[in-house]
C-alpha cells in the first residue's frame, strides 16, 4: 500500500531523520517535509520521480549527500519552498558555487535571485551583459527608488578615491569585504542591495544596485581588459547590507546565485607570434615550411615572409593552415623565412624570427632530421651534385632498373658484374678485359673498396691479381699444390740473388766512375777514364 502513495505530508512533525527506504515509494509524486528539524536527507530523494518537493524551515546542513542532488536543475521547478531552504552550517555562507543555485545561506539572504538575459555585447576585451531581479518584499529594505537618488553607496563625493583610508575602503566594498555605514539619517536601520558578480576563479566585484540599475528590474554590467578567444563562467549574486546600531562596519548578506552563463570573448589581435618553424622538406626550387599553432583561439589564417640578402623586398604568402609550400626558389641560394598569425579579416599579430634555409642542388632533396640533400630517384650524388643515371657514359655499366629510390650515391651505385673502378669514389667505371673476373660475389651495391668488385680470390687492377695461395690461369685464380709452391719459392729464390747481385754491379760502377777506386788495380777497367787501356789488355791490368 505505501509503494502505491502519491503523496506524502509531513509537515511540521518535528522529524529529525528521514529513512533512505523512502525511495521505495516509486509512484510518489509530492513530498512534503517543511517545517522539521532535519539537518540532512538521503540522497536517494534525487533518485525519486517527484513533481514537488517542500523542504523549508528545517536546519539543513549542505553536506555532500545533500549537495549531490539537490542543486541538480530539475528541482529548481519542483521545490516550491525553495526561498525558505537555508544551509545552516555556516562555513559555506555565501560561497557554495553550484550550479544552479536554489540555496538561500542565510535567513537574512535575499530571497529572489537574478536570471540572465540573452543579447550580451562582446568584443575581445570586454564582455557586457544583463540580468533581470526582481526584489522579493522583505522588511526594511530600501527598494529601488530611494537607492538611485544616492551616488555610489551614499558616500560624499571623492570618498572613494581621495586619501589612503578611501582607497582602502574603496578596495574593500568592491572586493565584496566590508561596508561603511553611510551618513545618512534615513538610511538608519534599514539596508541595500546590489550584487557580487564573477567572471573566473578568484574575480569578483560588488556594486550597489543603483550602480549597474537600467530599470527597476533590469541591470548590467561591463567586464573590461579581458584575454582574447577566452571563456569567461559569469554568476551573480544578490546580497543585503545591514547596518547595526552603534556599528560602524555593516553586515553582508549573500543570497542564491544565479545560473553560470558562459561567454567567450571575441578573437584578438595575435599576441605572439608562431613558434617551432620547421623546413620539412628542401628541393632545389621550393621548400615545406610547417609551424606551431598558436595558443590564442580565434586564429583565421597566417602569412609567411620570404627574402633573401640580396632582394629583401619579401615575397608575402597567405596560407590557412599551419603549412606552406613555397616555389619558384633558386637552387643553392640562401632565404630567409618568418610568419605571423591573424584573427578576423586583418588582424595580425608580430612575426616570428627570421629563420634561414639553403635550398638544395638540382636533382637533390633534404628532409625534416636530415642535414645534407641527397639525390632524387634517376640520380646519384657525387660531390655535392647530382649526376643522372641514364648518362651515355654510365649508363652501360649499371644495372637494369637502378637509382629507383632517393638518396644514391657514387659509393652505392649498382655497377654490372663485368665492370670495375679503380675507388668506391668514382664513377669512372671501365669494362674488364676479362669479364669474367670482375663477376663480384657479394650482391650489395655499396661495396668499400675495388677488390669487392672482383669475382673469387680475384683482386687487383681489374681483378687480374690472385689472393695469397693462388696463381692465375687463363680461367682465373686457382689454388696452388705443393710442388707449385715449392717450386714457386726457389724461383723467387734465385729471383732475389740475381736482384742482388745486379744491384751490386749497378753500385761499383757507379762508384768506380766516380774515382772511389783509382788506386786499385783489379777496378781500374771499371773507370770511365781508362777506356783506352782497358782496349789495349784487360787482363794484363790484372796481373
Amino acid at each position: 500500500m505505501m509503494q502505491s502513495l502519491y503523496r506524502l505530508d509531513l509537515n511540521n512533525n518535528q522529524l529529525t531523520t528521514l529513512p533512505s527506504e523512502i525511495a521505495i515509494m516509486s509512484r510518489l509524486r509530492d513530498l512534503r517535509l517543511g517545517n522539521n528539524q532535519l539537518t540532512t536527507l538521503p540522497s536517494e530523494i534525487g533518485m525519486m520521480s517527484l513533481n514537488a518537493l517542500q523542504l523549508g524551515t528545517n536546519p539543513v546542513v549542505c553536506g555532500y549527500d545533500f549537495l549531490s542532488w539537490y542543486p541538480e536543475p530539475r528541482f529548481a521547478g519542483i521545490v516550491g519552498d525553495k526561498a525558505e531552504v537555508i544551509c545552516a552550517n555556516v562555513n559555506v555562507y555565501g560561497e557554495l558555487g553550484l550550479n544552479p543555485h536554489i540555496l538561500r545561506v542565510d535567513g537574512e539572504s535575499p530571497k529572489s535571485y537574478a536570471t540572465h538575459l540573452p543579447d550580451e555585447l562582446i568584443t575581445s576585451t570586454d564582455i557586457k551583459f544583463y540580468w533581470r531581479y526582481s526584489m522579493l518584499k522583505e522588511p526594511n529594505v530600501l527598494d529601488f527608488s530611494f537607492i538611485r537618488q544616492f551616488s555610489t553607496y551614499s558616500y560624499p563625493p571623492n570618498y572613494y578615491t581621495n586619501g589612503t583610508n578611501g582607497t582602502r575602503e574603496y578596495g574593500n566594498f568592491r572586493n565584496c569585504q566590508s561596508f561603511l555605514k553611510p551618513e545618512i539619517n534615513i538610511a538608519k536601520n534599514k539596508l541595500f542591495f546590489g550584487f557580487e558578480i564573477r567572471w573566473s576563479s578568484g574575480m569578483r566585484r560588488c556594486y550597489l544596485a543603483n550602480e549597474v540599475a537600467l530599470d527597476n528590474s533590469t541591470f548590467s554590467y561591463t567586464i573590461t581588459n579581458l584575454v582574447p578567444s577566452t571563456e569567461y563562467n559569469i554568476r551573480i549574486r544578490p546580497f543585503h547590507v545591514y547596518f547595526n546600531q552603534n556599528e560602524e562596519t555593516a553586515k553582508i548578506v549573500f543570497g542564491i546565485s544565479s545560473t553560470t552563463r558562459t561567454v567567450k570573448t571575441e578573437s584578438g589581435t595575435p599576441v605572439y607570434a608562431p613558434a617551432n618553424i620547421t623546413f620539412e622538406t628542401v628541393n632545389a626550387r621550393d621548400i615545406i615550411m610547417t609551424w606551431d599553432e598558436i595558443s590564442q583561439e580565434g586564429v583565421t589564417g597566417y602569412e609567411v615572409r620570404v627574402f633573401t640578402d640580396s632582394d629583401k623586398s619579401p615575397g608575402i604568402l597567405p596560407s590557412a593552415r599551419t603549412s606552406i609550400s613555397v616555389s619558384n626558389l633558386e637552387p643553392e641560394n640562401t632565404y630567409d623565412c618568418s610568419v605571423r598569425a591573424k584573427t578576423g579579416i586583418n588582424n595580425w599579430g608580430p612575426w616570428s624570427p627570421n629563420f634561414t634555409v639553403m635550398t638544395c642542388p638540382e636533382n637533390m632533396r633534404r628532409t625534416l632530421g636530415r642535414e645534407e640533400c641527397f639525390a632524387l630517384v634517376g640520380y646519384y650524388r657525387l660531390e655535392e651534385r647530382a649526376k643522372s643515371c641514364g648518362s651515355e657514359n654510365i649508363s652501360e655499366s649499371l644495372e637494369e632498373n637502378s637509382c629507383l629510390e632517393d638518396g644514391v650515391t657514387v659509393e652505392s651505385l649498382p655497377v654490372k658484374p663485368g665492370y670495375w673502378r679503380d675507388t668506391v669514389e668514382t664513377d669512372v667505371i671501365k669494362k674488364c678485359p676479362k669479364p669474367e673476373f670482375c663477376n663480384k660475389v657479394s650482391l650489395v651495391h655499396n661495396v668499400s673498396g675495388p677488390n669487392e668488385q672482383c669475382a673469387m680470390n680475384h683482386k687487383g687492377v681489374y681483378c687480374y691479381g690472385c689472393v695469397q695461395d693462388y696463381v692465375l690461369s687463363s680461367s682465373g685464380c686457382e689454388k696452388c699444390t705443393e710442388d707449385e709452391k715449392t717450386h714457386h719459392q726457389s724461383r723467387m729464390v734465385w729471383f732475389v740473388v740475381v736482384m742482388v747481385v745486379l744491384f751490386m754491379l749497378g753500385i761499383f760502377k757507379i762508384t768506380c766512375g766516380a774515382g772511389v777506386f783509382e788506386g786499385s788495380k783489379c777496378l781500374k777497367f771499371l773507370s770511365c777514364g781508362n777506356r783506352e787501356r782497358r782496349r789495349r789488355s784487360k787482363i794484363a791490368e790484372c796481373v
